[in-house]
């Protein structure tokens, strides 16, 4: 029997959602590393090629403070050393332990060489169709040694958010994208003891931006709600806060403190204060990084847990 997609989200999904999006933009949680990035950026005029190498260094890591303890040491696009190969990862970057990053970084070099910089690698055969630019950028993406769904779609929502690059996603890349489908079963109230075809959840995608833009965020792009339900989902069960993003790079930064220049860090220190609101800064108000109890917030007491209404518990 052929089963019918729901038109609308779940009146009280929608309600959870929409509270914490609405928390989640006042916090600058979606992606805070990229505000402090862009406002680097242009501190220190950076050009649109440093740009493209901080954020390979930054998703080559997925660490925030080892991405810039390597752009510090290599400022231009070149083979990493040893000892910074070996600078912290997180668990989403394990693949590239062990010495293969070495590989990753040579990937992006013989681009370079190939098309005479990394600003054009990444707009090959660009038009002013923005959705076919960023099909483009996708090949490109993906032939990267590497590289996958997870990388290339982190890489774009930087590009497109934080640097203006011209190209928009059509659609959420959901192939695949197991916390991103659940984050859509959740909002629309559906169940995941069936097994659902793509084409559902891409038509679920779509309402949902539909939705968003029509009833709270005209604004939305595919971009910034893939992160949105990826961590929306990641809330419900008890793994996620406002303000974790927020606390997990403070607790990056914290891991590598002793490797950045005195100047670099204390910049950091300084942007992350203009850029992120102050009750989210652990490192003016006692905590050091994420909170297990925060996480459990929701499952505990059906409320979004935030971190500015929370000191460390």
């Amino acid at each position: 029997m052929q089963r019918i997609l729901p038109a609308l989200p779940a009146p009280a999904a929608w309600k959870v959602f929409v509270d914490y999006t609405y928390r989640m933009f006042a916090a600058n949680d979606v992606a805070p590393n990229e505000l402090v990035f862009v406002a680097m950026a242009q501190k220190e005029g950076w050009s649109t090629e440093d740009t493209f190498w901080f954020l390979i260094l930054l998703w080559a890591y997925n660490h925030w403070g080892s991405a810039l303890v390597a752009f510090e040491r290599f400022p231009v696009p070149s083979a990493l050393d040893e000892a910074t190969m070996r600078l912290p990862m997180t668990t989403s970057r394990r693949g590239l332990r062990g010495g293969r990053l070495e590989g990753y970084i040579a990937s992006y070099l013989l681009q370079v060489r190939r098309y005479g910089s990394l600003c054009a690698f990444f707009s090959a055969d660009f038009t002013s169709d923005v959705h076919h630019n960023f099909e483009r950028y996708w090949r490109q993406a993906l032939c990267i040694w590497g590289n996958g769904r997870w990388a290339a779609c982190g890489m774009a929502e930087h590009m497109v958010r934080g640097m203006g690059w011209p190209m928009e996603a059509p659609d959420m890349r959901l192939a695949g994208q197991r916390s991103v489908q659940r984050g859509l079963l959740d909002l629309f109230g559906m169940t995941a003891e069936n097994v659902w075809p793509l084409a559902a959840y891409n038509q679920l995608g779509v309402l949902a931006l539909a939705y968003a833009r029509q009833a709270a965020f005209p604004h939305m792009g595919y971009e910034t709600l893939e992160t949105l339900l990826c961590d929306y989902q990641a809330l419900l069960r008890g793994l996620y806060y406002v303000g974790n993003h927020i606390d997990e790079e403070l607790e990056e930064l914290i891991q590598v403190r002793f490797m950045l220049s005195s100047v670099r860090l204390a910049q950091v220190w300084d942007l992350r204060q203009q850029v992120i609101p102050w009750d989210y800064l652990g490192e003016y108000h006692g905590w050091s990084g994420s909170s297990s109890v925060l996480k459990r917030y929701y499952r505990t007491y059906r409320l979004v847990g935030d971190r500015s209404s929370h000191a460390d518990p």
